[in-house]
């Protein structure tokens, strides 16, 4: 394979050097998150986790434990996360430092992938894009699966490119353990190989079938999960609409997932770079963009008509910036030119970094930090001055303050999730906040309305939260 002249610098080119370093760039960029208490999903799958590890790991199969205990995902993550806490205990700290350890194998894995693809350059730029990036940097500090998923996707790419089938099989059977979306991954890993690096007529079927274990290791998951409990998967005990049928909203979908695929957070900037390099450059139009095709519409689009978070689309970014990385080298041909472009992205995506908006929850950059501060700044305050008052809120603080294990509080605080106005006669404090999931205004304009009196208010763009005490009787008094 033909490879452009690239920049020259000796240092940079050993591979082992190269992984050794983005692994530990990873791990020291992640270093202040990892006390950083639990927020939004991940509440959810640390208290499920902790609730594993403090019984029999029995549990974690389908029919020893309740149907909705882990919303019918594989609970892959929450097994590891349960073993460790065997031997360390169940925290945050615990919990953020294997998420680290998921980031770190997703860029070094983007790296070799690179290198693979292109040569050493690109690798680390491609490598640094992806770390670097809001949406993979803020989840990379969240116990949540989608991030272990794209990090288990980019290993399991390099190793079906370099013909490694036990390694292959290893990493993507713990990859679909981890959350069902890994599947179409593994789909499309099938799709390349055998349809794109060697058409289907000519691949024996007995080799078809060696790669497509994941799927038999999924699919025996769910098949016992749905023999146990009724149900394949997607069990919840709450209300959520997964499906979501219909023009208007898979065109809305669509829209969204185009969005955060190619233009927000500073993408569209990376896609006019591709799209000029697949235009001027006849190189450039090389078979792994026919992985990148599949992964975008296998683990992308198919959202059109499910229910869609921004992170869910993570596998799709280590092979855009690889795509990005090597185009931005391929245009600018010259290695000193080469440097400037490389470090002209760079800044671009720092920039992009440090000056994300606080949108929805916060989850797509690091602004959810902002929020989870406010949050202990209120509970900290409720904790220290009146830990025996009950607390009448709304989710996520009604977990916060009962769940020690989330990171909030030392020890459980008395709260009520807010139902209907009556509820405010049995409380003593009431926490609200936005984003919450949707009374929290109610609940506002109830305390207002009631005469409660304002003693905590923060807000930050479009997050606030506030804690009022009663005006007509006396909070239980401070622990001593």
């Amino acid at each position: 394979m033909q490879r452009r002249r690239s920049i020259d610098l000796p240092a940079l080119a050993s591979p082992a050097f190269a992984v050794v370093s983005l692994a530990a760039a990873t791990i020291v960029l992640k270093l202040p998150t990892l006390n950083t208490p639990a927020y939004w999903d991940e509440m959810g799958w640390l208290r499920q986790a902790a609730w594993l590890s403090e019984g029999s790991m029995r549990r974690a199969i389908p029919g020893f434990r309740g149907a909705a205990e882990f919303w019918g995902h594989p609970p892959g993550l929450h097994v590891i996360l349960a073993t460790l806490g065997k031997i360390f205990g169940v925290s945050v700290s615990s919990a953020h430092a294997l998420i680290a350890l998921f980031s770190a194998v997703g860029v070094c894995s983007t790296f070799l992938l690179a290198r693979y693809w292109h040569d050493t350059p690109t690798g680390w730029l491609a490598a640094l894009f992806l770390l670097l990036s809001p949406v993979y940097l803020a989840q990379s500090g969240m116990f949540l699966a989608d991030l272990p998923v794209a990090a288990l996707g980019a290993l399991a790419t390099y190793f079906v490119v370099k013909d490694r089938y036990i390694a292959y099989v290893a990493c993507a059977s713990c990859m679909v353990l981890l959350k069902e979306t890994a599947i179409a991954l593994v789909v499309a890993l099938l799709l390349y190989r055998f349809v794109v690096l060697s058409p289907f007529r000519q691949a024996r079927l007995r080799d078809v079938a060696r790669y497509g274990v994941p799927l038999a290791v999924i699919g025996a998951f769910i098949l016992l999960q749905k023999a146990t409990t009724g149900r394949f998967f997607f069990i919840y005990d709450f209300d959520v609409e997964l499906v979501r049928p219909g023009p208007a909203v898979v065109w809305h979908q669509f829209g969204l997932i185009t969005r955060w695929i190619f233009i927000d957070q500073f993408r569209f900037i990376f896609t006019a770079l591709i799209a000029l390099n697949l235009l001027v450059n006849a190189k450039a139009r090389r078979r792994e963009l026919w992985l990148f095709a599949l992964v975008v519409m296998l683990s992308g689009y198919s959202f059109s008509i499910l229910y869609f978070l921004p992170r869910y689309l993570l596998p799709v970014m280590p092979l855009f910036y690889i795509l990005a990385a090597s185009s931005i080298l391929d245009l600018a041909r010259e290695p000193r030119r080469q440097l400037v472009a490389a470090c002209l992205a760079m800044g671009l995506v720092i920039s992009s970094l440090i000056s994300q908006p606080l949108n929805a929850n916060g989850e797509t950059s690091l602004r959810y930090l902002d929020i989870v501060a406010m949050h202990e700044a209120a509970i900290n305050r409720v904790a220290r001055e009146h830990p025996d008052a009950k607390v009448l809120t709304t989710w996520p603080h009604s977990e916060e303050l009962m769940r020690p294990v989330l990171g909030y509080v030392q020890r459980p605080i008395a709260a009520k999730g807010f139902l209907a106005e009556s509820d405010l006669s049995a409380a003593d404090m009431i926490l609200v906040s936005h984003p919450a999931t949707g009374s929290e205004v109610r609940l506002r304009e109830l305390a207002q309305s009631n005469g409660w009196r304002l003693i905590q208010r923060q807000k930050n763009e479009t997050a606030w939260i506030e804690l009022y005490s009663r005006r007509d009787q006396s909070l239980p008094p401070a622990s001593q």
